[in-house]
């Protein structure tokens, strides 16, 4: 089995867990898509976990990606499933720790995309010049960051080079706008650059996902993270490093692949180092006042 090195050496020091505070496990989820159909997907990950580990495991669905790192900075959460920008913002807060990253397919990684209508003649970001352009959250990585950074490095000034600049919120609500011309273009997440999988294909309707394609990539985007409190590692080792074996080990069968699959579209988890994140600190020290 895969336990991480530094659960190992908490082990080998002999601390002990403390009883109270690893009764129950919070774990905190970022806001991808609808809170009330995330709040159930996030409920069947916890009573997975819950059953492999022993352990009281409680789902929390944050209201937005700030209010997450807060959580977890203020050891409100022992656990969170936290985009790469959000790891990045908690860890120089000082109380996060990366433990895995998520794996689509077989990439640790994924992509920034703005998506358009396919019926609308617009073949590169160029055409959407004077137009109405759609941000999920401003803390979201691929939704606002890393795009916005993409975008810049192309040239482009977001605030000035289009019309409008509206923020949508869930990636549901990103590509529903794309499509129905609420706005002209979306940014939001790609799991390939082959235009066949990504939020579009994961939030549209079948009968509706090949209506939009996207136009634009930013360069890869380290996968998203389970993020723990130092505090709590370092005071529950025992109890850490059981929850870590289990996310491991939670897509090598039948269900724990599905529910991973339905919560966040991930295949499987493997282990991360902060230093997996570097590219995503750069493309935050960009834009450093967004909140």
């Amino acid at each position: 089995m895969r336990i991480r090195a530094f659960f190992a050496m908490f082990l080998l020091l002999g601390l002990t867990p403390l009883a109270a505070s690893a009764e129950k496990i919070i774990f905190g989820f970022y806001p991808s898509h609808n809170r009330e159909q995330l709040t159930i997907l996030a409920t069947e990950f916890c009573n997975y976990l819950s059953a492999e580990t022993g352990h009281e495991v409680e789902p929390l669905v944050s209201i937005d990606y700030e209010t997450l790192v807060e959580s977890i900075t203020k050891d409100e959460l022992q656990f969170a499933w936290m985009s790469p920008l959000s790891f990045v913002r908690a860890e120089k807060k000082g109380n996060a720790r990366v433990l895995l990253k998520s794996v689509r397919g077989t990439n640790p990684f994924y992509w920034g995309a703005i998506v358009v209508r396919k019926d609308r003649s617009v073949d590169s970001v160029h055409d959407l010049e004077g137009k109405k352009m759609g941000w999920t959250y401003p803390s979201s990585t691929a939704g606002y960051i890393f795009t916005k950074a993409g975008l810049e490095v192309a040239g482009i000034d977001s605030d000035r080079f289009f019309s409008e600049n509206l923020f949508l919120g869930g990636y549901d609500e990103l590509v529903k706008a794309v499509l129905d011309g609420t706005v002209d273009g979306g940014a939001c997440f790609a799991n390939n650059t082959k235009g066949t999988r990504g939020a579009w294909t994961q939030y549209l309707p079948e009968s509706d996902r090949d209506k939009l394609t996207p136009i634009f990539y930013t360069k890869a985007i380290p996968g998203d993270t389970i993020t723990g409190s130092k505090k709590y590692i370092a005071a529950n080792p025992k109890v850490s490093s059981s929850v870590v074996r289990a996310l491991l080990e939670m897509g090598d069968g039948e269900a724990g692949r599905k529910i991973l699959g339905d919560l966040y579209q991930v295949d499987y988890l493997v282990d991360a180092e902060k230093e997996d994140y570097e590219s995503v600190r750069e493309a935050a020290e960009i834009f450093p006042n967004r909140n």
